[in-house]
């Protein structure tokens, strides 16, 4: 696999910008702030803050084996209220001035220092001075005196103003940390991963991603799309094709964009073992999904399917492709008269040869003949058929049938008889990863956007 950005960005500023569509050739910048703030700054700052009611009420709610109760000489309580209710009132700066001269006190203890950290860290959110978050709430969540139920806030907003700092191995850490601490925040995933990707733990980033995504599928939750295609970048830029494809199911599945279908039909006929026989089917789908085919891929079906013998279906395709215009010359209309009058008589033709089909010991006829029907859009009458001809004797590619009857399923809507069908689709040249892609298709029967 040849990995290709966008012109002018290398590796890293294409994991940096959270491009939002997978496929490659749809780049659109995803804003950092999307994940670099936990919250709002102001609500954050207030959070942090919120706890502290006075110093007598913070010591009394620490574990009874950590007395005597720790508190604040009467000379710093003015300035800590002050501090206090300046952050409140949102004047961030004029309490970080204020904190200021209680720093300039020499003699704190310890735990008039834990306050005074607090505070600053309540101010600095406010007016976004990471450095100072970091310093701040790292010796707040490290001094011992935090509660385990407050640890969150503070493990989470270092995750992501590491972030923000390009601090990738602290951010990294912390956000495992605060997953640790019992964060259902899924914007600290995509850091987790982002930020060991950006320390250039690519292996790292790569487990981290497929372990999140395992989980989720664990707890039977839909990944967020933002979480696949970051998965699915990290693969991209470590050539590792599969993880990459595997990254397109799960977005085909979960957020059926036409871009994802695209790039995930296309990478798979370019597989090494795709014999070109199924390219058919894979035509098929892009029809199926209201995707655009060209005057080629149209002639291509039509002809397939004629040299198949099915008329029926060769003039239904070249109806589509002249009625969409994609077709219009001479040649295209000579050709679906053809298959027009070729149809008529297969119609008028049909009841006889299902009858002969039926009256068969071996199952190819009865088989094709249920599968005519199927695209004279009469699923009632051919399905039965294509399901008692593929238990019969005599198919020369059983695993064909097998899929061209699990794709009659899915055109009919049968979800679950489409994904039973396609998943016992074998062989090693292209079956059974058409088949596959056809269940994704069939599990969300509707088209793509």
């Amino acid at each position: 696999m040849n990995p290709t950005f966008p012109l002018g960005m290398n590796s890293h500023q294409q994991l940096t910008s959270f491009v939002p569509r997978l496929h490659i050739r749809s780049a659109h910048r995803f804003p950092l702030s999307r994940l670099a703030t936990v919250t709002t700054f102001t609500a954050l700052a207030l959070t942090v803050l919120a706890i502290y009611h006075a110093p007598e009420a913070y010591a009394q709610a620490r574990p009874a084996a950590a007395a005597p109760a720790e508190t604040v000489r009467p000379a710093l309580a003015a300035p800590f209220k002050a501090a206090q209710e300046m952050i409140q009132g949102m004047k961030f700066r004029e309490a970080l001035a204020k904190l200021a001269e209680i720093e300039a006190v020499a003699d704190r203890s310890p735990y008039e220092t834990f306050l005074l950290e607090r505070f600053r860290a309540a101010a600095a959110v406010g007016v976004r001075d990471d450095a100072v978050v970091v310093r701040s709430f790292e010796h707040v969540y490290n001094s011992g005196r935090l509660p385990v139920a407050e640890k969150l806030p503070f493990s989470q907003e270092l995750a992501f103003a590491n972030y923000r700092l390009k601090n990738y191995k602290e951010s990294a850490a912390w956000a495992r940390r605060a997953m640790d601490d019992g964060s259902t925040e899924p914007r600290l995933r995509l850091i987790q991963v982002q930020a060991l990707f950006l320390a250039d733990d690519k292996a790292g980033a790569a487990r981290e991603v497929a372990n999140s995504l395992k989980e989720l599928d664990a707890a039977n939750k839909t990944p967020s799309e933002d979480l696949i295609m970051l998965q699915g970048r990290i693969a991209l830029n470590m050539n590792d094709d599969a993880t990459y494809r595997a990254a397109l199911e799960r977005l085909v599945l979960h957020y059926p964009k036409n871009d994802y279908w695209a790039d995930l039909i296309a990478r798979t006929s370019r597989l090494a073992n795709f014999n070109e026989r199924y390219l058919l089917d894979l035509m098929r789908l892009k029809m199926t999904l209201g995707q655009p085919l060209t005057e080629s891929n149209y002639m291509f079906i039509a002809r397939a399917s004629r040299e198949a013998g099915f008329p029926i279906d060769a003039q239904n395709i070249l109806n589509i492709g002249i009625n969409l215009k994609v077709l219009g010359t001479a040649e295209h209309v000579k050709f679906r008269d053809t298959m027009a009058k070729d149809a008529a008589d297969d119609i008028k033709n049909m009841a006889r040869s299902s009858a002969e089909a039926a009256a068969a010991k071996e199952g190819p006829g009865l088989f094709n003949a249920g599968l005519n029907y199927v695209f004279n859009g009469d699923m009632k009458t051919g399905l039965p058929m294509m399901e008692q001809g593929i238990k019969r004797p005599g198919l020369r590619r059983p695993d064909d049938a097998q899929l061209k009857l699990g794709i009659a399923y899915a055109l009919a809507g049968e979800q679950a008889k489409a994904v039973e069908a396609l998943g016992a689709v074998k062989g090693t040249e292209g079956a059974m990863d058409v088949a596959r892609i056809w269940s994704l298709y069939a599990r969300k029967p509707f088209k793509a956007n």
